[in-house]
């Protein structure tokens, strides 16, 4: 998907941006079996948890990034730095781990850069509390929707993460500004 800026009569746009990562181990754990004991709504195929599970290397990230961390309030000193790494291409990577029953998502964000950062996520459409890249509290929901995890941050950034049809870790960010 390339980047898309659509504006309207009302001064909107929407920034669509991607973060592509290439999976360089799977993870270490035993894959929960589908036993029928979790919730329907949590329910995902053995295949599916798989195809997330795993350290993932950022390999390419398309869209107007620029833009879109503008539209974050990101400042201009972070933004610059993202620059210069080509956000994070080659110097960032992310551990994702499907943990209680694949009822959480265990992100470990790591970069040459910026902070280290673990984060755990439910996937019940229950409130997480999380840091902002600008280091302000938000909320995330997230859920899974046939395959894909889907979140949306109190900030008006939507997020879906998935494996694509190239076994590529796809993290798709949208953020409507006025």
């Amino acid at each position: 998907i390339a980047h898309s800026c659509c504006c309207t009569f009302a001064m909107r746009c929407l920034f669509v941006v991607l973060t592509v990562c290439t999976l360089v181990s799977e993870a270490k754990r035993a894959i929960v079996d589908d036993t029928g004991d979790e919730d329907p709504a949590l329910a995902t195929s053995k295949e599916q948890v798989r195809a997330l599970d795993g350290d993932w290397s950022c390999v390419r990230v398309e869209g107007d990034f620029p833009s879109f961390l503008k539209a974050m309030r990101v400042n201009w000193f972070v933004r610059k730095v993202a620059s210069r790494i080509k956000f994070g291409v080659g110097h960032t990577s992310q551990y994702l781990q499907l943990v209680d029953r694949n009822a959480k998502l265990l992100v470990e964000r790591k970069s040459a850069v910026f902070p280290h950062k673990k984060q755990l996520f439910t996937l019940d459409g229950t409130p997480n509390p999380i840091k902002g890249v600008d280091g302000m509290d938000r909320t995330l929901v997230a859920t899974w929707d046939n395959g894909v995890i889907v979140a949306d941050v109190s900030d008006g950034i939507h997020v879906r993460i998935f494996v694509n049809a190239d076994h590529e870790l796809v993290w798709e960010c949208t953020k409507s500004d006025i």
